[in-house]
């Protein structure tokens, strides 16, 4: 009888070890670094730099130099021709796509490279088809040898306005234009933010 009880004792153990591990070390837990690669942090920092990159990233829609006012307030677009010497000026939207009217006949610009200086005036164009005068227009032209000797120049605005917002000693290099710069500031910006944000979270 105690033989018997004593062999169901142990096979009744044996069925435990068995089935469910009664009596063994229990799993180490899975290495969570070498499943998670990276951290929010870089990943949101990458998310943003794309963000950023695609929200600055405009051409120029008749293929000339954009240059950027304020934050993405407006933009010029400067094209020239360097076989007539011809100047044309169009004033567009934040995104470089529609039209900004300028309720001014004139524009004038100080071109200079090294001691060459040259000063130009460019007149409103008419547009029948959008309704722009020649007081209140979103084209400009201008015409000076100067553009046809000299392809790299500093171009100098005093004064200007833009949809009632007045900007003053405007300066940027041709055919550079200033919106690459101001994307390179924007990106540096972001990336001092993030920085600066990730320090605070640790």
């Amino acid at each position: 009888m105690e033989r018997q009880r004593a062999l169901g004792v142990s096979a009744i153990t044996a069925f435990c070890l068995l089935v469910f591990g009664c009596g063994s070390d229990p799993a180490p837990p899975k290495d969570q670094s070498k499943t998670n690669k990276g951290d929010g942090h870089s990943e949101h920092a990458t998310d943003h730099e794309a963000e950023s990159k695609k929200a600055h990233d405009h051409e120029a829609p008749h293929g000339g130099t954009l240059v950027v006012f304020g934050e993405e307030f407006a933009h010029m677009e400067m094209v020239v021709d360097e076989t007539s010497g011809k100047l044309t000026i169009y004033f567009l939207d934040g995104l470089a796509s529609n039209g900004v009217r300028l309720k001014t006949e004139s524009l004038t610009l100080l071109l200079s490279t090294g001691e060459k200086r040259e000063t130009i005036t460019l007149k409103g164009v008419e547009n029948d088809l959008t309704g722009e005068t020649v007081n209140e227009s979103s084209q400009f032209e201008g015409q000076s040898d100067f553009l046809k000797a000299n392809h790299k120049f500093e171009v100098h605005i005093s004064v200007l306005n833009i949809k009632g917002v007045e900007f003053k000693e405007v300066k940027f290099d041709f055919p550079e234009g200033n919106e690459a710069h101001d994307e390179d500031e924007h990106h540096k910006e972001s990336e001092a933010t993030g920085k600066h944000q990730g320090t605070e979270e640790r």
